[in-house]
């Protein structure tokens, strides 16, 4: 994922090919630091793809693992797209777990470009509920809309 061009052929193939075909794409992120890749210029959109275009039980690591760095990855300015991704393709549970760190932290998240983008992702997907308790907490963070 270092070679700039090489994320384009990565790309490529795993919206091309069957997905049982990319496991060792899987396997391979699944090795290393997950994070770290999620920050990367070229990994994040690797990830990007496998969570996009994946069954998501062939990719449950990789999100299990991006979930565990949510507050960070959301004000990275590669990771922030990996967490809207999962905020729009993943499970209810994962997009809740994302919603409910959001909530927790909203005055941090809030306050950086790249944490605004994640949550105007999670106001626009997930189940209507979760969506509605976000907005709920944005209304009620005082001095946050102004």
């Amino acid at each position: 994922a270092r070679c700039p061009h090489a994320n384009h052929v990565l790309q490529k193939l795993i919206v091309l090919m069957p997905a049982p075909s990319l496991q060792f794409i899987v396997d391979e992120l699944t090795s290393g630091s997950v994070g770290q890749i999620a920050k990367h210029k070229y990994g994040c959109r690797i990830l990007q793809r496998l969570i996009e275009f994946c069954p998501q039980p062939q990719v449950s690591s990789l999100v299990e693992a991006v979930l565990e760095d949510i507050l960070p990855l959301t004000r990275h300015s590669y990771g922030n797209y990996v967490i809207q991704v999962v905020q729009q393709h993943g499970t209810i549970e994962q997009q809740s777990t994302i919603t409910t760190i959001l909530a927790q932290n909203l005055r941090v998240v809030a306050s950086e470009v790249n944490g605004c983008a994640v949550l105007s992702t999670a106001l626009s997907h997930g189940d209507l509920h979760t969506r509605q308790a976000l907005a709920r907490r944005v209304l009620q963070e005082v001095g946050l809309l102004s």
